[in-house]
């Protein structure tokens, strides 16, 4: 990892200290969240910046293996309604009752391991060839048509 990562993550590493000494001393109660929000904006950008980086230098190495992968189709999930009650808590929390805010960081994180481990299951099964389909499930599909009844 080059300077610029490791300058993005110290500086994440600080505002979250930062954070958790200001939510024990402080009065003012949008401090807190305000410096989580920033740790992680700084922790993303410095993750980004790490994987750039490192994208550039397989580049210039000429061993590029991020072409020959092929991305899986992601389909669509449950994971993103538990980042919007997660939001919901937060907010709520902020706003109303404390301890919402428990609950709200709670669902944020069981949304964001939800949604990792979906997509890493979907990733592992890329390779794979699909299954063919069966025969259709429930009632009898066939038209009145081959019955004879038209």
């Amino acid at each position: 990892m080059k300077m610029t990562g490791r300058t993005a993550f110290g500086g994440a590493l600080f505002l979250v200290i930062a954070g958790f000494c200001y939510a024990l001393t402080g009065t003012f109660s949008a401090g807190f969240p305000l410096l989580m929000v920033a740790a992680v904006g700084v922790a993303l950008l410095g993750s980004h910046i790490a994987l750039a980086v490192r994208r550039a230098e397989q580049e210039v190495a000429g061993g590029d293996e991020t072409g020959d992968q092929v991305e899986p189709h992601v389909g669509p999930t449950i994971w993103p309604l538990g980042y919007a009650l997660s939001a919901v808590g937060l907010v709520l929390g902020f706003l109303a009752y404390r301890p919402l805010y428990i609950l709200g960081g709670l669902l944020f994180v069981a949304a964001t391991a939800g949604w990792f481990a979906a997509v890493r299951h979907q990733w592992r099964h890329a390779d794979e060839e699909p299954p063919e389909p069966g025969p259709p499930l429930g009632p009898d599909t066939t038209p009145m048509a081959d019955e004879g009844i038209l």
